[in-house]
């Protein structure tokens, strides 16, 4: 009879772990974070936390870390085989800095699983040089969610090395050298309803292949979009591509800009291009469009066969607050 009520409670404990999602008996799976937080805050670094990192630390899978408005001058790594899900208050007041000390602001190694949302992530350069390696976040794990995150002022707003079927969208970058950099074996993700405005480059894809880039906003960036280094099998479509000052495309290797009714909508071509017209009024410009391939201009194996007569719209939260609205 003992024997048997000892069987029922190891049962029971080890139901109450399963359930729990976070192993840990002091931790719930529900976290939190603020800066304000202290040695009299009720939890105190049980399941309250001054810093985000300190919050991952504890994190098993499955729990979510609410983060409050703040500026959180870290460099935070999630390194465990978890799923997570950080949840900063607000994009605009939630600040993750990294103080311009050349390390990135959260870095996303090879098991973990992330879900994050609701952050300005900034300053994650090395000194005033804006051009370099550092990210805002460096992600080389798979099957992440980042969405309505402000990247500004990084090297890099978000890089990602051998990372493959990321959903990045809904997010602002915004005085980047890159504002994404798909870099080396960084495959099916998919990019969608972003806005890139001022940046060097908004996004560079770089020995990078089969990813969906669609229903972004380039704007007045040195360059919009720039694929090169064996670069092949990506699809571009209903992007807007405005006021860039370099050029709004430029591809090196062979991808797809539209779809089979669609492609995207340049600023520097309907009615202004000798031809660029349409004469059927099915919103479709009746010629192609050439994707530029930089120093050798009159060579153009990549073409857009349905360039848009009207930029598409895109619903993004930030394209209102940084002035920058889009119409049918």
């Amino acid at each position: 009879m003992q024997k048997k009520i000892c069987c029922i409670l190891l049962i029971c404990l080890i139901n109450s772990f399963l359930i729990s999602g976070c192993i840990e008996s002091n931790t719930s799976n529900l976290l939190y974070v603020d800066d304000d937080f202290n040695s009299s805050t009720q939890g105190w670094n049980k399941d309250h936390f001054s810093s985000i990192q300190k919050a991952i630390n504890v994190a098993k899978t499955n729990c979510t870390i609410y983060v409050n408005d703040g500026l959180y001058q870290e460099n935070i790594v999630i390194d465990q085989p978890t799923y997570v899900r950080i949840i900063g208050s607000n994009p605009n007041e939630t600040i993750i800095s990294g103080n311009k000390n050349g390390q990135h602001g959260l870095f996303i190694d090879e098991q973990p699983r992330v879900n994050i949302s609701g952050f300005t992530i900034m300053d994650c350069q090395q000194g005033n040089e804006l051009k370099g390696t550092t990210a805002g976040m460096y992600v080389t794990s798979r099957n992440n969610s980042i969405h309505t995150i402000i990247f500004k002022n990084n090297s890099n707003g978000i890089y990602t090395l051998d990372s493959s079927y990321n959903q990045i969208y809904d997010n602002a970058f915004i005085n980047n050298y890159y504002g994404i950099l798909l870099y080396t074996y960084s495959a099916n993700n998919s990019i969608h309803h972003n806005l890139f405005l001022s940046n060097n480059i908004g996004c560079r894809v770089k020995g990078s292949n089969q990813n969906m880039i669609y229903q972004n906003l380039f704007s007045a960036n040195t360059g919009g979009t720039y694929v090169c280094c064996v670069s092949n099998d990506n699809q571009f479509y209903l992007n807007t591509y405005v006021n860039n000052s370099d050029f709004h495309a430029q591809d090196w290797c062979l991808n797809t800009w539209n779809t089979t009714n669609h492609g995207n909508y340049w600023s520097d071509f309907y009615q202004i291009k000798p031809g660029a017209v349409d004469q059927n009024n099915d919103g479709i410009v009746d010629v192609p469009y050439n994707i530029s391939r930089g120093y050798q201009p009159e060579d153009y194996p990549n073409k857009d066969y349905f360039p848009l007569v009207n930029s598409p719209l895109i619903k993004n939260i930030f394209t209102s607050k940084y002035g920058i609205g889009m119409v049918n």
